[in-house]
């Protein structure tokens, strides 16, 4: 064989070693597309309609703190009790929208935030006035938990579906605030609730 010939030869070599790349990286590539596994609607906040007695119950519990606060000239936290007696009141009148959920091969997207699996930590549900909520903790700072309503999805599908990626937990994680807000329920009378 000439020269030339084995020059052509190993061309021809190193051509098919780099198509035989290409077509590992490609097939590389398809396995790691994206695929959606399961998504749903569902609000994005738990809601429950309020009647005038529950307006009512408030209006009279902010005015009598404010009536204390006034006593003892505390006039910055008055400012604080009516900020928070508004936010209060706007999110017990104005509905939730719904937002879009989905589990896909990559991680979780919730309301156009997307999380990868490797910032998510486990999962587990709770139930709040009636609804189930998937409860999905993160390592981020912030949300530290993922909180997504399931509206008329099956439970059991999310869970099948979520641990094959996330640990589930059977008995919900309880932070300090948890522990906090769940005292401060039960001191308030059931209509407030």
């Amino acid at each position: 064989m000439s020269a030339p010939d084995e020059k052509v030869q190993d061309l021809k070599m190193q051509l098919n070693q780099i198509q035989s790349e290409i077509d590992r990286v490609g097939n590389d590539a398809q396995e790691k597309e994206v695929k959606d596994l399961m998504s749903w609607s569902s609000p994005s906040r738990v809601f429950r309609k309020r009647d005038k007695s529950w307006f009512t119950n408030v209006a009279i519990l902010v005015l009598v703190l404010i009536v204390i606060l006034l006593f003892v000239r505390e006039f910055i936290p008055i400012s604080v009790v009516l900020a928070i007696a508004f936010v209060y009141y706007v999110l017990a009148t104005v509905p939730p929208d719904d937002v879009e959920h989905k589990i896909t091969t990559q991680g979780i997207t919730s309301s156009h935030h997307s999380y990868l699996w490797n910032e998510l930590v486990d999962f587990w549900f709770t139930a709040k006035h009636d609804q189930k909520v998937l409860n999905v903790g993160t390592k981020l700072r912030y949300p530290g938990r993922l909180i997504m309503l399931l509206g008329s999805e099956d439970l059991e599908k999310v869970k099948d579906t979520l641990v094959n990626y996330l640990p589930f937990r059977e008995v919900p994680k309880v932070s300090w605030l948890d522990k906090i807000a769940d005292a401060l329920s039960k001191k308030l009378p059931a209509s407030m609730r």
